[in-house]
């Protein structure tokens, strides 16, 4: 269920701010590039769900 972002800001301003964030601009990462600028290679989340055992 959506939260009106008034009702949140009642609580936590920074908090809204963020929500309001993402809906109009939203987050994206280019992770091809993030992993040639710093020279980590990227795990899949299968890959590391592999590494919990069970």
């Amino acid at each position: 269920m959506q939260i009106p972002l008034d009702e949140v800001r009642k609580n936590s301003e920074d908090f809204a701010l963020m929500l309001d964030w993402f809906e109009r601009v939203g987050y994206s990462a280019d992770i091809a590039v993030n992993a040639s600028r710093y020279g980590i290679k990227p795990t899949t989340l299968e890959a590391w769900a592999q590494t919990l055992g069970n």
